[in-house]
């Protein structure tokens, strides 16, 4: 009865626009946080992702500019067989 809380889950849907705007609130920020990404976790490349990539892949791309000033990722880019430039 009356507790102002949503009846069920598609009333907390917001509409698209909405949502978009409240995107850069940061009240709204703090409570949603977006998850973080491995590129964004990490200092240097990780090699299982790397084994799996291919020389095209975006992962391989986002590491690439990285690998060419990092030693130990260089490294792992040719043990691989990609070109780190």
């Amino acid at each position: 009865m009356g507790t102002g809380r949503p009846q069920s889950p598609d009333d907390e849907r917001l509409p698209l626009d909405t949502l978009v705007q409240r995107l850069e609130d940061p009240a709204f920020q703090s409570h949603h946080p977006r998850s973080v990404g491995l590129r964004e976790t990490s200092t240097h490349v990780n090699p299982l992702m790397l084994a799996s990539a291919d020389s095209s892949s975006t992962y391989v791309d986002a590491w690439r500019s990285h690998a060419a000033r990092c030693p130990a990722c260089r490294q792992l880019f040719e043990y691989f067989g990609l070109d780190p430039e």
